[in-house]
């Protein structure tokens, strides 16, 4: 009896062609599930820093007699210029133990041998959210300005806020996600600084960088999301609030 000989098959041009392109589609519809699972990552580490913020905010307010951080006030060094320890994102190794006690120094850590000034939320800060462009900004967030509590070397009254003294603390932002700056303006919401070197430098815009969205610490410590379709400059959210 003759063996039966197995013939192999080859894939004709067609048949391949038909293969690379299911493989396309199927790519097609799996990369935006795998991109929108790594933003919702990102999101999740942007607000585990925005909610490490919230402990050391309630922190501040219990060791100053109820008193909310500000976004500046002026130290001894302090002059019409702007210096580094004047921002509440200042974090000072110990070559700074004179300054040790102000804003979130006592209450947050400070990257291993890491002895120079560095900002929080700057691309060289262990709270620097994962989602923004770290070529074309400079500060990933930045405190409410009506917080400010800075003129030149002076304080400055307006800006000094008592936590029993805010009415709806639920609903005013203290901390917010931005480009360049600090502080965050209301009035920039959409139109002002997007990148490093803008026109509009001192006060930034939200950022809106979670698919629409922008993490928000608020005055009791809880963190939430701003969409920005949704997005008001209410006194409620950013100014008088007590």
């Amino acid at each position: 009896m003759k063996k039966m000989r197995s013939k192999s098959k080859n894939f004709t041009l067609i048949e391949l062609l038909v293969v690379v392109a299911i493989i396309a589609i199927l790519a097609g519809m799996l990369l935006p599930a795998l991109n929108n699972a790594r933003e919702q990552g990102r999101s999740a580490s942007c607000k585990n820093h925005l909610k490490t913020f919230g402990t050391g905010a309630l922190m501040y307010i219990d060791d100053n007699d109820g008193w909310i951080m500000s976004a500046s006030m002026p130290y001894y060094d302090s002059g019409s210029g702007w210096k580094d320890a004047d921002y509440w994102s200042f974090m000072g190794g110990s070559a700074y133990t004179s300054l040790a006690h102000i804003y979130f120094n006592p209450y947050l850590p400070r990257p291993a041998g890491q002895w120079d000034i560095h900002h929080l939320g700057s691309s060289k800060s262990q709270f620097h959210c994962p989602s923004m462009n770290v070529q074309t900004t400079s500060y990933s967030y930045g405190m409410n300005e009506n917080f400010n509590a800075r003129n030149n070397a002076e304080l400055k009254i307006d800006g000094m806020k008592k936590s029993g003294h805010v009415r709806y603390p639920s609903s005013l932002i203290h901390i917010t996600e931005g480009y360049t700056w600090f502080t965050i303006s209301r009035w920039n919401n959409l139109s002002g600084a997007t990148v490093k070197g803008s026109s509009n430098y001192s006060k930034t815009a939200m950022a809106f960088r979670h698919t629409g969205y922008a993490n928000t610490l608020y005055i009791d410590g809880h963190v939430g999301v701003v969409k920005m379709g949704n997005y008001s400059g209410n006194d409620k959210m950013w100014d008088k609030n007590q």
